[in-house]
């Protein structure tokens, strides 16, 4: 009979209060087990940095390299075989390089010697190297009343020698330009924006097409990375003055198009400009690329992984060799920023200096890093 004070109502609340202490921890236990099981799964699946997918590799731009001439302006031609044996020293002692990429001008011209002497300085590298053409890297089409010196025509090479010379680094037959694949989520392009008898760039037809075709076949790569030497952006308000346009190539507009169909295109390399910024137009960052031999004389180190890009700028070691680019620049007769026409030498020497270091940020905080989408 139930007990009218209520005893066997608590008795069964204590009981049940007892079970349900019971199964309380039973039931929570395998749930907390299961999530630290998957936090630390998570953990120990996620690759830190250096162990994600990444290719490390050095842009080289615009070593004009000559064995016979004098200083010119801003370029110091003297000290360009210096400067490329020691970059190439240090490049090899750098134990993380896959590979090296010239960007263009590798010559102050042309010159059958500068051609043989730079192949022989390049294979000292321990790595592969990578090579395109430059406006520099193409017969030179001259006359004494607009350089006031004689050129010997005989003594200049031709497009097809710089192809033969250079076979297996990027060429693969005749073609002046060429796709290759240092790693296998990695698509290379090496683009031909040069135009004969101009510093300014072109890209023919018949690269454009071979470009749309390369890129639709390489569509399962990752990352493609073009290296190309003219720019196919502006980089700053005086590349749309007429004295700077040849900067950029003059169909630069229907390359971007091309590159933009295609989604794995997360990089634009070049040289020409002798400056470092970046920009990034529809999802693609275009990098141009400080020359070693003209001031600041630096040399870049891209790191780049399927998301993202670390990109470094890094001095040449001789200082002194930077002095003497930096004087150059400070010459009268030394290229300017056509925005700085009518002011004094002094201040259009400032801009160009300015222009040179802080263009973009790049060189101002020497490194930047790059995502893709």
């Amino acid at each position: 009979m139930e007990s009218h004070d209520g005893s066997d109502v608590s008795n069964n609340l204590e009981e049940d209060h007892k079970m349900r202490n019971l199964y309380r921890p039973a039931t929570k236990k395998p749930f907390i087990a299961i999530a630290v099981s998957i936090l630390v799964c998570l953990i120990a699946c996620t690759p830190a940095f250096d162990q994600v997918e990444k290719v490390t590799f050095i842009a080289i731009a615009d070593p004009h390299f000559c064995m016979i001439s004098k200083n010119v302006h801003m370029k110091i031609y003297e000290r360009s075989s210096q400067i490329m044996e020691e970059t190439i020293a240090e490049v090899n002692k750098m134990e993380d390089i896959d590979f090296v990429v010239l960007l263009g001008d590798l010559f102050r011209d042309l010159e059958v010697w500068n051609l043989d002497g730079m192949r022989e300085l390049l294979d000292d590298l321990s790595i592969p190297y990578y090579v395109i053409f430059g406006n520099h890297d193409v017969p030179p089409v001259r006359n004494k009343a607009v350089y006031g010196e004689d050129i010997i025509m005989g003594y200049a090479a031709c497009k097809a020698d710089f192809v033969m010379t250079f076979q297996g680094h990027g060429f693969n037959g005749h073609k002046y330009w060429w796709s290759a694949n240092p790693a296998h989520w990695v698509h290379l392009v090496g683009m031909d924006t040069t135009k004969i008898g101009t510093w300014g760039g072109h890209v023919s037809r018949h690269q454009l097409k071979w470009l749309q075709n390369i890129l639709s076949a390489q569509a399962d790569k990752e990352v493609t990375i073009i290296l190309a030497h003219h720019n196919l952006t502006t980089h700053g308000p005086d590349d749309e003055y007429p004295e700077w346009r040849k900067f950029r190539a003059d169909n630069a507009g229907e390359v971007r198009k091309i590159l933009e169909s295609h989604s794995n295109v997360k990089l634009v390399i070049t040289g020409h400009h002798h400056i470092a910024d970046i920009r990034t137009v529809n999802d693609i960052h275009y990098v141009t690329c400080p020359s070693i031999l003209t001031y600041p004389c630096r040399y870049t180190k891209f790191t780049v992984t399927p998301r993202m890009a670390k990109i470094e700028t890094i001095p040449v070691k001789n200082e002194e060799i930077i002095a003497e680019a930096l004087a150059g620049i400070r010459m009268k007769d030394a290229d300017k920023p056509p925005s700085t026409v009518g002011q004094s030498d002094e201040k259009r020497a400032q801009a160009q200096i300015d222009l040179a270091l802080d263009i973009g940020g790049l060189l101002e905080d020497s490194s930047e890093t790059l995502n893709f989408r």
